[in-house]
């Protein structure tokens, strides 16, 4: 069911806050899963049996903890394995080594910066 949390009008942000993510955690994401289950089990087959339902997981996650997992996994991962596990991006060629290796390949299609070149004074009329 819905959290008090979430329609009270006493509600604190806090207690609103965590009630979102209970709802989201126990009442959505269980519901989810349970229809993506019956999708693959009675819809998908008429298709193919290798076919899986699913959804995307809508759960709140912790940024802080993610973010220091990511660096913390940097220092012994490629780029490409950290692009593919946290981010599910495709591989880039300069991607095979550890993060702290790696630098990106230098553009020949951004042309070099020039110098705008300046007046060497500026007249002024007076009229």
């Amino acid at each position: 069911g819905v959290p008090v949390g979430l329609v009270s009008d006493n509600a604190t942000e806090a207690n609103a806050k965590v009630a979102e993510r209970m709802f989201i955690e126990r009442t959505l994401y269980p519901k989810l899963v349970r229809v993506a289950q019956k999708i693959t089990q009675e819809i998908l087959p008429f298709w193919s049996r290798d076919y899986i339902a699913e959804f995307e997981d809508i759960r709140p996650t912790d940024t802080a903890a993610r973010l220091e997992e990511i660096r913390t996994a940097s220092a012994v991962l490629s780029i490409n394995e950290i692009r593919q596990r946290y981010y599910q991006l495709p591989p880039v060629a300069w991607g095979d080594l550890p993060v702290n290796m790696a630098q990106p390949p230098q553009s020949s299609a951004s042309p070099e910066p020039t110098a705008v070149p300046q007046p060497d004074s500026i007249e002024v009329g007076r009229e």
